[in-house]
């Protein structure tokens, strides 16, 4: 008897869990985050840094590159040329982070 006591307890703490039944869990960072660089841009290869591994898992795997500090890419040190175009780049109030395992630019609300 004290066997199905100790079985019974188990199963009753395995199964009870902090969500609410009918609650979603909440969405990962990656869901709130939208690109900050439209693939249209004339600069979109040089920002996100498209000739280069961009995987990721974590922002810790996204750096910043370049001259100006415009590329965003899983390599570090990336090095480019200095000329910056009329406006600045669209990065201005975006960050580096890794979006749907790719290291992008991106705005979070």
């Amino acid at each position: 008897m004290r066997t199905a006591s100790i079985v019974i307890v188990l199963f009753v703490a395995a199964c009870s869990g902090s969500s609410k039944p009918g609650t979603a869990p909440p969405p990962s960072p990656s869901a709130q985050r939208t690109p900050a660089i439209a693939p249209d841009d004339p600069m979109y290869a040089r920002l996100e840094g498209t000739d280069y591994d961009n995987a990721c898992t974590t922002d810790a795997d996204c750096h910043t590159g370049g001259c100006s500090g415009e590329v965003c890419s899983h390599e570090e040190g990336v090095i480019t040329s200095c000329e910056m175009r009329q406006g600045g780049f669209p990065t201005q109030g975006a960050s580096c982070g890794c979006v749907e395992s790719a290291c992008i630019w991106y705005r979070a609300p």
